[in-house]
Protein backbone atom coordinates (compact mmCIF):
# COMPACT_ATOMS: atom_id res chain seq x y z
CA UNK A 1 0.00 0.00 0.00
CA UNK A 2 2.83 2.37 1.04
CA UNK A 3 4.73 1.43 -2.17
CA UNK A 4 1.45 2.10 -4.83
CA UNK A 5 0.78 5.95 -2.42
CA UNK A 6 4.61 6.63 -3.29
CA UNK A 7 4.88 5.84 -6.91
CA UNK A 8 1.52 7.73 -7.35
CA UNK A 9 3.21 10.79 -5.48
CA UNK A 10 6.01 10.20 -8.20
CA UNK A 11 3.97 9.90 -11.06
CA UNK A 12 2.41 13.20 -9.86
CA UNK A 13 5.41 15.42 -9.22
CA UNK A 14 6.72 13.85 -12.32
CA UNK A 15 3.59 15.49 -14.69
CA UNK A 16 4.06 18.39 -12.43
CA UNK A 17 7.80 18.84 -13.76
CA UNK A 18 6.94 17.91 -17.04
CA UNK A 19 4.13 20.94 -16.94
CA UNK A 20 6.74 22.97 -15.90
CA UNK A 21 9.19 22.71 -18.31
CA UNK A 22 6.66 23.23 -20.78
CA UNK A 23 5.01 26.55 -19.40
CA UNK A 24 8.65 27.83 -18.69
CA UNK A 25 9.73 26.61 -22.66
CA UNK A 26 6.58 28.34 -24.17
CA UNK A 27 7.82 31.54 -22.59
CA UNK A 28 11.70 31.53 -23.22
CA UNK A 29 13.12 29.02 -26.20
CA UNK A 30 16.26 29.34 -24.25
CA UNK A 31 15.22 27.21 -21.58
CA UNK A 32 14.71 23.86 -24.01
CA UNK A 33 18.21 24.44 -25.47
CA UNK A 34 20.41 21.64 -25.26
CA UNK A 35 23.14 23.56 -23.54
CA UNK A 36 20.49 25.10 -20.72
CA UNK A 37 19.06 21.49 -19.93
CA UNK A 38 22.86 20.31 -19.64
CA UNK A 39 23.00 23.35 -17.56
CA UNK A 40 20.32 22.29 -14.86
CA UNK A 41 21.65 18.61 -14.52
CA UNK A 42 25.41 20.30 -13.66
CA UNK A 43 23.83 23.17 -11.73
CA UNK A 44 21.90 20.07 -9.48
CA UNK A 45 24.30 17.37 -9.40
CA UNK A 46 26.25 18.30 -6.23
CA UNK A 47 22.68 18.89 -4.21
CA UNK A 48 21.83 15.67 -5.89
CA UNK A 49 24.62 13.45 -4.63
CA UNK A 50 24.03 15.15 -0.94
CA UNK A 51 20.00 14.40 -1.03
CA UNK A 52 20.63 10.89 -1.94
CA UNK A 53 22.35 10.27 1.90
CA UNK A 54 19.83 12.95 3.21
CA UNK A 55 17.13 11.27 1.89
CA UNK A 56 18.35 7.83 3.37
CA UNK A 57 18.83 9.48 6.53
CA UNK A 58 14.93 11.22 7.01
CA UNK A 59 13.78 7.41 5.48
CA UNK A 60 15.36 6.09 8.80
CA UNK A 61 13.84 8.56 11.06
CA UNK A 62 16.40 10.61 11.44
CA UNK A 63 17.98 13.80 10.19
CA UNK A 64 21.09 15.85 9.90
CA UNK A 65 21.83 19.40 9.90
CA UNK A 66 25.94 19.62 10.01
CA UNK A 67 26.07 18.13 6.03
CA UNK A 68 27.09 21.20 4.73
CA UNK A 69 29.29 21.99 7.51
CA UNK A 70 31.14 18.78 7.32
CA UNK A 71 31.37 19.24 3.32
CA UNK A 72 32.89 22.93 4.54
CA UNK A 73 35.37 21.29 6.75
CA UNK A 74 36.30 17.81 4.53
CA UNK A 75 37.06 20.60 1.91
CA UNK A 76 39.33 22.83 4.48
CA UNK A 77 40.99 19.66 4.88
CA UNK A 78 41.53 18.44 1.05
CA UNK A 79 42.48 21.79 -0.03
CA UNK A 80 44.77 22.45 2.84
CA UNK A 81 46.28 18.93 2.10
CA UNK A 82 46.84 19.62 -1.43
CA UNK A 83 48.20 23.37 -1.05
CA UNK A 84 50.76 21.97 1.46
CA UNK A 85 52.08 19.18 -1.48
CA UNK A 86 50.15 15.98 -0.19
CA UNK A 87 49.62 14.02 -3.10
CA UNK A 88 46.57 14.55 -4.65
CA UNK A 89 45.20 10.66 -4.47
CA UNK A 90 46.00 10.70 -0.55
CA UNK A 91 44.46 13.88 0.16
CA UNK A 92 41.10 12.82 -1.51
CA UNK A 93 41.27 9.59 0.49
CA UNK A 94 41.99 11.19 3.65
CA UNK A 95 39.13 13.88 2.65
CA UNK A 96 36.58 10.56 2.80
CA UNK A 97 38.30 9.52 5.81
CA UNK A 98 37.35 12.50 7.96
CA UNK A 99 33.80 12.62 6.54
CA UNK A 100 33.63 8.90 7.80
CA UNK A 101 34.81 9.72 10.99
CA UNK A 102 32.69 12.66 11.43
CA UNK A 103 29.60 10.00 9.75
CA UNK A 104 30.75 7.61 13.56
CA UNK A 105 30.63 10.77 15.68
CA UNK A 106 26.95 11.65 14.67
CA UNK A 107 25.89 8.21 14.32
CA UNK A 108 26.77 7.57 17.81
CA UNK A 109 25.48 10.63 19.26
CA UNK A 110 22.29 9.67 17.70
CA UNK A 111 22.38 5.54 18.10
CA UNK A 112 23.57 5.56 22.25
CA UNK A 113 21.28 9.10 23.41
CA UNK A 114 18.11 9.58 23.78
CA UNK A 115 18.39 13.31 22.39
CA UNK A 116 17.14 14.18 19.22
CA UNK A 117 18.68 13.86 15.91
CA UNK A 118 17.50 17.48 15.22
CA UNK A 119 19.64 19.05 18.62
CA UNK A 120 22.35 16.86 18.05
CA UNK A 121 23.10 17.06 14.35
CA UNK A 122 22.31 20.96 14.89
CA UNK A 123 24.98 21.52 17.75
CA UNK A 124 27.69 19.53 15.61
CA UNK A 125 27.18 21.48 12.27
CA UNK A 126 28.48 24.32 14.75
CA UNK A 127 31.34 22.30 16.07
CA UNK A 128 31.84 20.80 11.61
CA UNK A 129 32.06 24.69 10.82
CA UNK A 130 34.16 25.78 13.73
CA UNK A 131 36.98 23.49 12.06
CA UNK A 132 36.01 24.26 8.81
CA UNK A 133 37.11 27.94 9.82
CA UNK A 134 40.21 26.74 11.58
CA UNK A 135 41.38 25.06 8.58
CA UNK A 136 41.18 27.92 6.46
CA UNK A 137 41.45 30.66 8.77
CA UNK A 138 38.64 32.38 7.13
CA UNK A 139 40.23 32.56 4.34
CA UNK A 140 39.74 30.87 0.98
CA UNK A 141 42.29 28.15 -0.15
CA UNK A 142 43.00 27.27 -3.99
CA UNK A 143 43.89 23.75 -5.27
CA UNK A 144 45.03 25.50 -8.48
CA UNK A 145 42.78 22.43 -10.55
CA UNK A 146 44.61 19.92 -10.00
CA UNK A 147 42.11 17.40 -10.23
CA UNK A 148 39.43 19.50 -12.26
CA UNK A 149 38.48 16.35 -14.52
CA UNK A 150 36.13 15.27 -11.24
CA UNK A 151 33.93 18.68 -11.32
CA UNK A 152 34.45 20.28 -14.93
CA UNK A 153 35.24 17.05 -17.40
CA UNK A 154 32.92 15.48 -19.48
CA UNK A 155 32.31 12.82 -21.20
CA UNK A 156 31.19 13.22 -24.68
CA UNK A 157 28.21 15.98 -24.06
CA UNK A 158 27.93 14.30 -20.22
CA UNK A 159 29.52 16.40 -17.64
CA UNK A 160 31.02 14.37 -15.35
CA UNK A 161 29.30 15.50 -12.11
CA UNK A 162 26.19 14.74 -13.92
CA UNK A 163 27.38 11.08 -14.32
CA UNK A 164 28.54 10.97 -10.60
CA UNK A 165 25.31 12.44 -9.59
CA UNK A 166 23.17 9.57 -11.54
CA UNK A 167 25.62 7.01 -10.20
CA UNK A 168 24.98 7.67 -6.65
CA UNK A 169 21.31 8.49 -6.96
CA UNK A 170 20.84 4.75 -8.47
CA UNK A 171 22.97 2.71 -6.44
CA UNK A 172 21.32 4.50 -3.30
CA UNK A 173 17.86 3.45 -4.81
CA UNK A 174 18.77 0.00 -5.42
CA UNK A 175 20.55 -0.05 -1.71
CA UNK A 176 17.42 0.87 -0.65
CA UNK A 177 14.69 -1.25 -2.22
CA UNK A 178 16.60 -4.15 -2.60
CA UNK A 179 19.00 -5.14 0.62
CA UNK A 180 18.54 -5.97 4.02
CA UNK A 181 20.36 -2.87 4.49
CA UNK A 182 17.11 -0.54 3.22
CA UNK A 183 14.54 -2.60 4.45
CA UNK A 184 16.04 -2.24 7.88
CA UNK A 185 16.13 1.62 7.58
CA UNK A 186 12.36 2.12 6.19
CA UNK A 187 11.21 -0.54 9.49
CA UNK A 188 13.21 1.58 11.72
CA UNK A 189 12.05 5.02 10.56
CA UNK A 190 8.81 3.84 10.60
CA UNK A 191 8.32 2.21 14.36
CA UNK A 192 11.51 1.88 15.66
CA UNK A 193 10.50 -0.53 18.65
CA UNK A 194 8.72 -3.16 15.94
CA UNK A 195 11.86 -2.98 14.45
CA UNK A 196 14.00 -3.66 17.61
CA UNK A 197 11.43 -6.45 18.20
CA UNK A 198 11.89 -8.07 15.22
CA UNK A 199 15.70 -8.42 15.48
CA UNK A 200 16.98 -5.49 13.97
CA UNK A 201 19.89 -4.03 15.40
CA UNK A 202 18.72 -0.17 15.45
CA UNK A 203 21.70 1.41 17.32
CA UNK A 204 23.98 -0.48 14.80
CA UNK A 205 21.82 0.31 11.59
CA UNK A 206 21.54 3.91 12.75
CA UNK A 207 25.90 4.48 12.99
CA UNK A 208 25.74 2.89 9.78
CA UNK A 209 23.44 5.10 8.07
CA UNK A 210 25.42 7.96 9.92
CA UNK A 211 28.59 7.01 8.41
CA UNK A 212 26.92 6.29 4.81
CA UNK A 213 25.50 9.61 4.68
CA UNK A 214 28.59 11.76 5.55
CA UNK A 215 30.50 9.53 3.37
CA UNK A 216 28.53 10.77 0.50
CA UNK A 217 28.96 14.13 1.68
CA UNK A 218 32.85 14.11 2.10
CA UNK A 219 32.56 12.81 -1.30
CA UNK A 220 30.20 15.60 -2.69
CA UNK A 221 32.31 17.82 -1.02
CA UNK A 222 35.40 16.89 -3.51
CA UNK A 223 33.37 17.31 -6.87
CA UNK A 224 32.65 20.52 -5.43
CA UNK A 225 36.05 21.61 -4.53
CA UNK A 226 37.48 20.25 -8.17
CA UNK A 227 33.89 22.52 -9.63
CA UNK A 228 35.11 25.67 -7.73
CA UNK A 229 38.91 25.07 -7.74
CA UNK A 230 39.21 26.25 -4.62
CA UNK A 231 37.56 26.14 -0.96
CA UNK A 232 35.95 28.45 2.10
CA UNK A 233 34.45 27.94 5.46
CA UNK A 234 31.27 28.48 3.83
CA UNK A 235 31.69 26.36 0.92
CA UNK A 236 28.83 23.83 2.16
CA UNK A 237 26.85 26.24 4.05
CA UNK A 238 22.75 25.66 2.55
CA UNK A 239 23.39 21.86 0.98
CA UNK A 240 21.67 21.26 4.51
CA UNK A 241 18.45 23.02 3.96
CA UNK A 242 18.02 22.33 0.18
CA UNK A 243 18.84 19.18 0.48
CA UNK A 244 16.15 18.57 3.14
CA UNK A 245 14.04 20.71 1.40
CA UNK A 246 14.57 18.19 -1.87
CA UNK A 247 13.96 15.27 -0.26
CA UNK A 248 10.82 16.47 1.23
CA UNK A 249 9.02 17.90 -1.54
CA UNK A 250 10.21 14.18 -3.40
CA UNK A 251 7.55 12.69 -1.30
CA UNK A 252 10.22 11.49 1.55
CA UNK A 253 8.02 11.91 4.66
CA UNK A 254 10.28 13.80 7.74
CA UNK A 255 8.50 11.19 10.03
CA UNK A 256 10.23 8.24 8.30
CA UNK A 257 9.67 5.17 6.81
CA UNK A 258 7.49 6.79 4.26
CA UNK A 259 9.12 7.47 0.16
CA UNK A 260 11.96 6.81 -1.44
CA UNK A 261 15.38 8.25 -3.31
CA UNK A 262 13.24 8.22 -6.78
CA UNK A 263 11.06 10.87 -4.95
CA UNK A 264 14.12 12.76 -3.80
CA UNK A 265 15.60 12.97 -7.02
CA UNK A 266 12.61 14.48 -8.37
CA UNK A 267 12.71 17.24 -5.55
CA UNK A 268 16.32 18.22 -6.70
CA UNK A 269 15.15 18.38 -9.89
CA UNK A 270 12.27 20.28 -9.58
CA UNK A 271 14.09 22.65 -7.33
CA UNK A 272 16.94 23.07 -10.18
CA UNK A 273 14.12 23.54 -12.74
CA UNK A 274 12.47 26.44 -10.83
CA UNK A 275 16.03 28.40 -10.28
CA UNK A 276 16.96 27.72 -13.83
CA UNK A 277 13.48 29.32 -14.99
CA UNK A 278 13.83 32.19 -12.31
CA UNK A 279 17.30 32.72 -13.91
CA UNK A 280 16.08 32.72 -17.02
CA UNK A 281 13.24 35.43 -16.43
CA UNK A 282 15.52 37.78 -14.89
CA UNK A 283 13.89 37.71 -11.84
CA UNK A 284 16.42 39.61 -8.87
CA UNK A 285 18.13 37.00 -6.79
CA UNK A 286 15.94 38.40 -3.93
CA UNK A 287 13.10 37.69 -5.11
CA UNK A 288 14.00 34.07 -6.38
CA UNK A 289 14.53 33.34 -2.41
CA UNK A 290 11.32 34.15 -1.61
CA UNK A 291 9.91 32.23 -4.81
CA UNK A 292 11.56 29.64 -3.90
CA UNK A 293 10.82 29.58 0.09
CA UNK A 294 7.19 29.70 -0.79
CA UNK A 295 7.41 26.92 -3.61
CA UNK A 296 9.10 24.70 -0.88
CA UNK A 297 6.64 25.05 1.97
CA UNK A 298 3.98 25.06 -0.44
CA UNK A 299 5.10 21.66 -1.61
CA UNK A 300 5.97 19.97 1.87
CA UNK A 301 2.18 21.44 2.84
CA UNK A 302 0.63 19.63 0.10
CA UNK A 303 2.70 16.57 0.57
CA UNK A 304 2.00 16.54 3.97
CA UNK A 305 -1.78 16.58 3.20
CA UNK A 306 -1.62 13.75 0.87
CA UNK A 307 0.17 11.34 3.22
CA UNK A 308 -2.29 12.06 5.75
CA UNK A 309 -5.25 11.92 3.36
CA UNK A 310 -3.94 8.49 2.42
CA UNK A 311 -3.22 7.42 6.21
CA UNK A 312 -6.81 8.35 6.75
Amino acid sequence: MKLKRTTSYNIILGSLIIVLCIAVALVSNVFISATNITNIFQQISVLGIVTAGMGMIILSGGIDLSVGSQMSSVGAAVASMIAAGMPVWAALLLGMLIGIAFGAINGMLVAYTRAEPFIITLGMMSFYRGIALILTRGLTISVNNVYDWLGRGTVGPIPVPVIVFLFIAVMMYLLMKYTSFGRAAYTIGGNPTAAYLSGIKVRGNKVLIYILNSAIAAFAAIVLLSRLGATSPSMGDGFELRSIAAAVMGGIALSGGRGNIVGGMLGVLLLGIISNALNILNVPTFYQDVALGGIIVLAVLLSTINFQKKKG
